[in-house]
């Protein structure tokens, strides 16, 4: 037992680091993630405390190795930043270290900081959503396209990475960001140039295509024909294109006369959904009457509020009248009881 002991405390540190390191390989291997990072910690821990330049650099990648699994865990732009900065202190050391990350093949240090530089940019874009009322679309138009720039000129089919990402192909996110870059573009530019808009709808359906993002492609294709369609203002005669943007439609009645005499005017003047008529009104012609119609209505609330106050206030006379007469004939009740009671007494003596 002496023996035994007295060769544990004198491992030398080499020994000790292979040991937490192949230790933290095991259990990563086993899927035990959190204990292996403890062992590529603990490894690292004791290369730092070495003066020997070999275990130096074995211990900057067991840094690489603790700060990849903790990006693994939870994949964030300061989880990419940590690995992308141990990675960059590895490379210093020996650009060619070759890390061991459980896949077919193993990767260059240098290699792999290339890829996390894109994939800390990528997974930093903010959130695209066919909401598009957002803060500055003109802003996330621009980082899309940035990073869709990235992600073309890397060079590679796959990410070394992808499978542990469950990432699609670089050129295939690329696709789909140039899309989300020309829909936030069309976003912008509809109110004042439809047809330019059109072009980059366009644009935007050509990458989807490539990139298979059904529920944005038919977002899109949608849009499309709405920014497409032309026709004519029912009020005012103007010649307008572009649904729900530059015209809308309003519900009305249309007779068989008018039908016949001014229902061929133009393409999309009329149109029938479910069951209901209805017909094409500019936004300018819409907007008075809204404006109109929002100043009638707030005229016949105001009405409507006078109105309910004044009976408030005849109804809190009538209360307070009715609450009065209940005090009175209370006091009077009360002062018939009293004089009863002391007839009553009197009868008793």
């Amino acid at each position: 037992m002496v023996c035994y002991m007295s060769w544990k405390i004198w491992k030398s540190d080499k020994e000790r680091f292979y040991e937490e390191f192949q230790k933290g390989i095991s259990d990563r291997n086993k899927g035990n993630i959190d204990k292996a990072i403890e062992h590529f910690r603990s490894a690292a821990e004791i290369a730092q405390r070495s003066k020997d330049p070999e275990l130096i650099v074995k211990g900057s990648l067991a840094t690489v190795m603790v700060s990849f699994y903790q990006m693994l865990k939870q994949p964030d732009i300061a989880s990419f930043e940590n690995l992308k900065s141990s990675l960059q202190e590895l490379v210093k050391l020996n650009p060619d270290e070759k890390l061991n990350l459980a896949l077919p093949y193993e990767i260059k240090a240098s290699e792999l900081l290339q890829e996390i530089d894109i994939l800390k940019d990528l997974y930093s874009l903010p959130r695209f959503t066919l909401e598009l009322d957002s803060d500055n679309p003109l802003s996330k138009a621009e980082k899309y396209e940035t990073v869709a720039q990235k992600l073309l000129s890397y060079g590679r089919e796959s990410f070394l990475i992808q499978d542990l990402l469950k990432l699609d192909k670089p050129i295939s996110i690329a696709f789909r960001l140039l899309a989300y870059s020309r829909i936030l573009r069309a976003y912008t530019i509809v109110n004042e140039d439809p047809g330019k808009a059109i072009e980059l709808y366009s644009e935007a359906m050509g990458y989807l295509s490539q990139s298979q993002d059904q529920e944005v492609a038919n977002f899109v294709k949608s849009k499309l024909e709405k920014t497409g369609r032309a026709t004519k203002c029912w009020i005012c005669g103007r010649s307008i294109q572009g649904e729900d943007v530059h015209f809308v439609y309003l519900h009305t009645e249309l007779t068989p006369y008018i039908m016949k005499n001014y229902g061929n005017e133009a393409p999309n003047l009329i149109v029938e959904r479910e069951a209901k008529t209805y017909v094409a009104v500019c936004r300018t012609c819409y907007g008075s009457i809204y404006h109109l119609s929002d100043k009638i209505s707030n005229y016949y609330y105001q009405l409507a509020i006078k109105a309910l106050r004044e009976v408030e206030d005849r109804l809190t006379r009538q209360i307070e009248e009715l609450t009065y007469k209940i005090e009175e004939l209370n006091r009077i009740v009360r002062e018939e009881l009293e004089e009863l009671n002391r007839i009553v007494r009197g009868l008793v003596r």
